[in-house]
């Protein structure tokens, strides 16, 4: 026990104070004071105060602070979460208001709506948009103040279009109507519903109720001329081609809002390139061919639809005999270096260009160069694909290097080829194999992280706070049964004490110090029941935690089957879109090469058929030289005379 000896008892005072005044765990410390039989029984007392301060203290904070369960604590939590991300540490505030979102009593506080949309936000910040819009939706069915209904509806949509979640958009729209958000949602908000409402309308044919929807949207929005496109494109889908191309050519002419810096600039300038070529494109089929291109013309240089524009310009200009014209646009296409079919499209119609300007070396050239590319990359491409030990990856990452490659030059080699049989069932298991892909992925990092959390509670040292509260405890016996000891050795000196004192007073202090004694016995007895008791508690959360942690780790062998059995059930139609789709890149360059071969020999026999004109009209000219000479000689020799 020397190892006590020098502390002072005034650090006792500081210690408990400062445990006090900040709620932290206590830390027990030595003794108060050195071994001194002679020491002072009120001091004894005192310490004794302090070991039951110190115990209760102990007894009344767990090691482990439980779940909130009041207002007060939930609140509290929610306080943390927000410093948490004022700090910028998202992950560690998703957990803490997932936490109470998932807790019934929670549930049941006004601060529910607000948690529900804060996480919403913090989510898509984070890029999570399954739980983003999970959020959003949860507190737009559970109903609240109208305001906030608004931000719930609006970033459901939001998240929706962006990421194409729209399966349900319609019966979210109705939500949204019900609990008074779309009211309080403001023109912009408003704007956006009625359009992505619109938009599901549509792909049910319901085109009139779709009209109707975007009529409420306000042209001065965001939303607004996106709505008028939607509204042209919906009056094509419905074969009223009038009412289509007036509804772009409006479109078409409206000035661009704010600056050319503004966030939207460049997606307004593309809504309204888009009008002008759906424009352009229905005043062709009318054959409105000065109209059509003033429309083609507002695409400008470095728009994405700026290929397009070009290619039907040249084919415009064409029919309009400016062969010259039409070779200039088709320049510009080549120039782009588009990919795919257009690129062969284009590339012949050059050679096409070369022999009607009679051109035709130039066009025979053209033609064979690009004879024996196509040849070359079909046998290439035929050759790959016979040798592919998975076709799936090879075309999902063609397609992919393809759609990356959109508005640039293009990747060489057939793969360009693959933009053009994206087709709606392609896309579909493309979507799917990729979204399985991800599942299993993720399926895969969470069995790891529950072994590791599994393997982490299985140690002997998992539950750390439990760990320190032993030793603190520990400490706090070591402390209790040496003042045992002061308290006893006091009790025997003032048993031999001298026959002066007072006995009344001697029998009060000896009574004093018994009580004491006892007291401490009572206390250390306690301590080590808390000690074992702290055992148990120890054991006791590690069996909960494996027996969540192994739950957890079978609902995720479950899903991990069920994205195996979808897989299974999805590898004969991704094969079957798969193989159609190989099959429509060898068939577009069979295609190709055979459009060139047909080029080239008709150039020949165009060729020919203009040099055997030429020949023809010399023979001509030469007969009739021949017959004007015969005659003029046969004048001349009637003139003359015999």
């Amino acid at each position: 026990m020397h190892y006590l000896v020098g502390h002072s008892k005034h650090t006792w005072a500081r210690l408990f104070g400062a445990l006090l005044s900040i709620s932290i765990t206590f830390v027990a410390e030595p003794a108060a004071r050195a071994h001194d039989p002679h020491g002072d029984v009120d001091a004894l007392h005192r310490d004794v105060e302090r070991i039951y301060l110190s115990l209760n203290h102990l007894r009344a904070t767990p090691p482990i602070p439980p779940p909130p369960k009041t207002k007060r604590q939930h609140l509290r939590v929610l306080g943390a979460a927000e410093i948490e991300v004022g700090m910028g540490q998202l992950d560690r505030a998703l957990q803490m208001l997932i936490g109470r979102l998932m807790d019934p009593s929670f549930q049941k506080l006004p601060a529910y709506l607000d948690t529900l949309l804060l996480t919403s936000q913090l989510l898509e910040s984070n890029g999570e948009v399954d739980g983003a819009m999970s959020f959003a939706r949860q507190a737009l069915l559970l109903g609240g103040e109208s305001d906030k209904m608004a931000e719930a509806g609006a970033r459901w949509f939001r998240l929706a279009r962006r990421h194409q979640r729209t399966h349900d958009r319609l019966e979210m729209f109705e939500a949204w109507k019900k609990s008074g958000g779309l009211e309080a949602a403001g023109p912009e908000l408003a704007g956006e519903a009625y359009y992505e409402a619109a938009f599901a309308l549509r792909e049910d044919g319901r085109f009139p109720e779709a009209h109707r929807l975007l009529g409420q949207v306000r042209p001065e929005t965001r939303y607004g001329s996106r709505a008028v496109y939607l509204a042209g494109t919906l009056f094509v889908e419905a074969g009223d081609l009038q009412n289509a191309e007036r509804w772009f050519a409006a479109l078409m002419q409206w000035p661009l809002p704010g600056s050319e810096g503004a966030p939207d600039a460049k997606l307004e300038t593309e809504v309204r390139e888009l009008a002008a070529l759906a424009a352009a494109r229905l005043r062709y089929e009318r054959g409105e061919h000065g109209l059509a291109r003033e429309a083609y013309l507002r695409i400008a240089e470095g728009s994405p639809l700026r290929d397009e524009a070009c290619f039907e310009l040249a084919f415009l200009s064409f029919e309009a005999r400016n062969k010259r014209g039409a070779m200039n646009f088709l320049q510009c296409v080549l120039d782009l270096g588009v990919g795919g079919t257009r690129s062969v499209d284009a590339r012949l119609m050059w050679a096409s260009l070369h022999a009607h300007l009679a051109r035709y070396e130039e066009a025979l050239l053209v033609y064979d160069r690009a004879r024996r590319e196509f040849v070359g990359e079909r046998r290439t491409f035929e050759k790959t694909v016979d040798g592919l030990e998975d076709p799936v990856a090879f075309v999902f990452e063609a397609m992919e290097r393809s759609a990356a490659d959109h508005g640039r030059k293009a990747s060489p080699g057939p793969a360009t080829m693959f933009q053009d049989v994206w087709t709606p069932e392609v896309d579909r298991v493309y979507r799917l194999d990729r979204d399985i892909d991800f599942a299993s992925l993720e399926s895969a990092r969470l069995r790891r992280e529950i072994a590791g959390l599994i393997a982490q509670v299985e140690r002997e040292n998992a539950f750390q706070p439990i760990d320190r509260r032993q030793e603190h405890l520990r400490s706090l016996l070591r402390d209790i049964i040496h003042l045992q000891s002061h308290v006893d050795d006091v009790r025997f000196e003032r048993k031999h004490a001298s026959a002066a004192e007072d006995p009344v007073a001697a029998g009060e202090r000896a009574q004093k110090l018994d009580e004491m004694f006892s007291v401490l016995t009572s206390y250390a007895r306690a301590v080590e029941h808390d000690i074992r008791r702290l055992d148990e508690e120890r054991e006791q959360r590690r069996a909960e935690a494996l027996t969540t942690l192994r739950s957890i780790a079978a609902d995720l062998e479950i899903v991990t089957q069920l994205a195996q059995d979808i897989e299974r059930d999805a590898d004969e139609p991704t094969k079957l879109a798969v193989n159609e789709a190989l099959r429509q890149v060898s068939d577009a360059l069979r295609h190709a090469s055979m459009r060139a071969e047909v080029g080239v020999l008709d150039t020949f026999w165009v060729k020919k058929e203009h040099s055997t004109q030429a020949i023809r009209r010399l023979a001509l000219e030469r007969d009739s030289v021949e017959k004007e000479f015969t005659e003029t000689l046969g004048e001349l020799r009637q003139s003359v005379g015999p």
